[in-house]
């Protein structure tokens, strides 16, 4: 327990710092605009390429543990965009939104570093397939609803080609196809690259939680709705228990897979929601607020999953085979 304590504390206490520091301490708005591109194009990319390209080649080909992984993030977004329909009526554009705040955790900021201070070096592989595919999930599926949703007048091929690109040319799945041609292809990297990229690495997650912090720290006050209950419900606590009943009757994934991918899906929402929400000029003030409510809360359901793990109180086979 307190090993626990201790290792969690540091990861949320970056988040606070940085909290702390975007509402006490004068800053322009460009300086977090930069500090969140440093995160997305110079830090986060080096980490995945270099855990990618050290990584067991046999761990990547693992197919039914992503596609297990991705359903249980697609059918969160699914189930509760559908959900929020019937109860509010939402728009196709507002029930991207709200598909991708209920699904869409924070596996970059806080999951990547988090899983592998926890777990080891072990939980690197897992958890950047994790990271990978649901963010493929959320680049299709965010970008085609929206576009379904506004009267514009795009063609469909024009539309697919933007969505396909804005994959195709992020940043961390870039990072991943390098890393994977490293791999396989058993390139060596010269001395000088390889020590760079370790320095951008390990600058990843300490960036990364204290920019989460600072965008935290300006979204709106909480004006709380009863669908935000929904979404937040849905995040914190059934996208995780859908991933364990999905992997659980998959079977073969040992304590460590099982436990990155029940942490990945126990994150709170994306604060790259809010970033899309923006973009997309459709439910800003719902995606901030459940950002920072399900942020605040994550602490002590992470802490309580982390807990059930370590004690080895959740079931490796629930359905006995």
């Amino acid at each position: 327990m307190t090993g626990l304590i201790n290792t969690i504390l540091p990861f949320f206490g970056l988040i606070l710092l940085g909290f702390l520091a975007g509402r006490f301490l004068k800053h322009e708005e460009n300086g977090l605009i930069w500090l969140n591109r440093f995160v997305i194009y110079a830090a986060l990319p080096p980490l995945i390429f270099q855990i990618i390209r050290k990584a067991p080649q046999e761990g990547l080909l693992n197919l039914p543990y992503f596609l297990g992984t991705a359903l249980g993030t697609g059918s969160i977004f699914i189930g509760s965009a559908l959900l929020l329909y019937l109860l509010y009526k939402s728009s196709i554009k507002t029930m991207a939104l709200q598909g991708a705040t209920a699904s869409y955790g924070n596996i970059g900021y806080i999951g990547l570093p988090l899983c592998v201070g926890i777990f080891g070096a072990e939980a690197a592989v897992p958890a950047v397939l994790v990271f990978c595919f649901d963010n493929t999930l959320q680049f299709v599926f965010v970008p085609f609803l929206t576009a379904l949703g506004s009267n514009t007048t795009e063609s469909k091929w024009k539309i697919a080609r933007r969505i396909i690109l804005g994959i195709i040319l992020h940043p961390f799945i870039l990072a991943t196809i390098a890393g994977l041609i490293f791999l396989f292809a058993n390139i060596t990297l010269p001395q000088a690259a390889d020590n760079l990229l370790s320095m951008l690495e390990r600058a990843a997650g300490p960036c990364a939680l204290f920019a989460l912090g600072v965008t935290v720290s300006q979204q709106s006050a909480i004006k709380f709705q009863s669908e935000y209950l929904i979404l937040i419900i849905a995040k914190l606590f059934v996208h995780p228990l859908l991933t364990f009943l999905i992997l659980s009757y998959i079977g073969g994934f040992d304590k460590v897979w099982m436990g990155v991918a029940l942490l990945m899906a126990s994150l709170p929402t994306a604060s790259n929601v809010f970033v899309m929400a923006s973009d997309y000029n459709t439910y800003k003030t719902g995606s901030s607020n459940c950002i920072l409510i399900s942020t605040a809360l994550s602490f002590f359901t992470i802490m309580a999953l982390l807990i059930a793990i370590e004690t080895n109180s959740i079931p490796q086979n629930l359905f006995g085979y």
